[in-house]
């Protein structure tokens, strides 16, 4: 398994993240991590979204 890229906290931008989370269903995701902290892939498929939107958004 391949370990993601951290950015260091001087390289987030806030554009970035608006910008990011501009997208709804990028934005369930966040919203369903904030409350259930970790979640198994499956989880997310009640956010009534493709297996493969959700594949892109979740990496």
């Amino acid at each position: 398994m391949r370990n993601p890229y951290q950015p260091s906290k001087s390289e987030i931008r806030l554009t970035s993240i608006l910008h990011a989370l501009s997208d709804p269903n990028r934005l369930r995701i966040v919203q369903c991590l904030g409350k259930r902290k970790e979640s198994h892939c499956s989880y997310y498929q009640t956010l009534n979204v493709s297996k493969s939107t959700l594949s892109h958004h979740e990496c």
